[in-house]
């Protein structure tokens, strides 16, 4: 603002431009599709150039968005099988009608590869045996198998206590909503991986959009673990199994507006996974956990900023490839790096101890925040050199990271924890 303004003549000019504001958007929408030019296609949604567009030209962006990622990445070759991961969710929903429209016959420069949909049922592990709503939801989903995908598609239904058995002791032994929560993230994506050596599945499908990797990358580094691909278009997943998010350029309000839109009668019925009876999720807007608050508050934000969701997947990038370069500049950083946490599969290299040789951006990773952060949180004064992060990995002897190891000190039965996160991989 002009400097030389009042105080009220500031707030005059705020509300004229804002009420200007407002009138352009709703001459937009009244002028009809800003991307096809159709004054008689009405508007119903602003995609991430702010341009108002009609249903078929929404419906064609999605399309798009999803086909642009297996283009550039050349990810998957003709032939290959591929585990589709389906949950009933909103995500889930639009990755079935995505990858079924791209391998229809009359699709041009159709999909090749051959889809393997999977649905892991985790009824049994939260005890609900027939009556309870985990096992509604199941039923939901084989009936949307049946009524949307063809017959030549290949489909199954696992439980996740055949999957990881010990599973469902170890969620009731955790001793915290952050360790609950994280174990049931893992949880779903280990029975993944396992299933797709299973089916003899070389990649898997999931369908995290940009505001569920959002909240992941935010969540990896609260937790002292910024992967070097939490918010990729593909990921490497414990058990070596290859992760691929075509969803990654759609956010979450733009996958449910298209199960909307679309009125094929595919609608998402079964959330994420969560024990509806744990007091460690029932906390009142996530506040018992980190998770749990993270989403609370991306969302919040993201109403009011939409590009947060996109600024935080570029400032992850931005961060993974100094750690990388920080990593290719010293062997030592190197030989760390190459060595995995077994029970997460990620790099070693954020290790409290040691000398970084001052290199400005090996300091710059999520543990050190993260220790930053307790010191600060403790003191108030000027940080000091952590005991809680070395004393923790002094206890565990440096095997697992940061991260896991909070995890596995959560777990009132730690064996028990160890078996379904290392165990179940021991095939490799």
């Amino acid at each position: 603002c002009d400097p030389d303004l009042t105080e009220e003549e500031t707030a005059v000019l705020t509300s004229r431009l804002s009420r200007q504001q407002q009138h352009q958007q709703q001459s937009s929408l009244l002028s009809g599709c800003e991307k096809c030019c159709q004054k008689d296609n009405c508007p119903v949604t602003r995609v991430r150039s702010a341009q108002a567009v009609c249903r078929q030209c929404f419906l064609a962006y999605c399309t798009h968005q999803f086909r642009a990622g297996f283009g550039k990445s050349q990810l998957i070759r003709a032939g290959e099988r591929v585990l589709v991961g389906f949950s009933g969710g909103n995500g889930a929903c639009a990755l079935l009608r995505l990858v079924k429209q791209g391998l229809a016959e009359s699709t041009h420069r159709k999909l090749r590869f051959t889809p393997v949909f999977v649905y892991i049922d985790f009824a049994t592990v939260f005890n609900d045996n027939g009556d309870g709503p985990l096992s509604g939801r199941r039923a939901a989903v084989l009936e949307q198998f049946d009524a949307h995908l063809p017959v030549e598609f290949e489909r199954h239904c696992l439980t996740a206590a055949e999957l990881l058995p010990g599973l469902s002791e170890a969620l009731a032994a955790m001793t915290d909503g952050t360790g609950y929560r994280e174990l049931l993230h893992r949880s779903v994506h280990r029975c993944l991986a396992l299933a797709s050596r299973q089916f003899n599945c070389s990649r898997v499908l999931t369908g995290e959009t940009a505001s569920r990797l959002a909240e992941l990358t935010l969540r990896s580094v609260a937790q002292g673990r910024l992967s070097a691909d939490s918010g990729a278009f593909s990921a490497i997943a414990a058990g070596g199994v290859c992760q691929v998010r075509p969803l990654r350029q759609l956010t979450s309000a733009e996958t449910a507006l298209l199960s909307w839109l679309a009125a094929d009668g595919l609608m998402p019925v079964c959330p994420r996974p969560a024990d509806p009876d744990s007091p460690l999720l029932n906390d009142g807007q996530g506040g018992g956990s980190i998770p749990g608050v993270i989403a609370s508050f991306l969302g919040g934000l993201q109403q009011s900023f939409p590009a947060t969701v996109y600024n935080i997947l570029r400032t992850g990038e931005k961060l993974q490839s100094d750690s990388v370069a920080a990593g290719s500049s010293s062997s030592d950083s190197a030989a760390a790096a190459a060595t995995p946490c077994p029970a997460c599969g990620l790099s070693m290299q954020q290790q409290p101890s040691g000398d970084d040789g001052g290199n400005v951006r090996s300091n710059c990773n999520a543990l050190r925040a993260l220790r930053l952060s307790e010191n600060l949180a403790r003191s108030g004064d000027s940080p000091e050199p952590s005991t809680a992060a070395a004393g923790l990995w002094a206890k565990e002897g440096g095997r697992y990271c940061y991260s896991c190891s909070v995890l596995l000190n959560g777990c009132s039965k730690r064996a028990v924890l160890e078996e379904c996160l290392i165990d179940a991989d021991g095939a490799d």
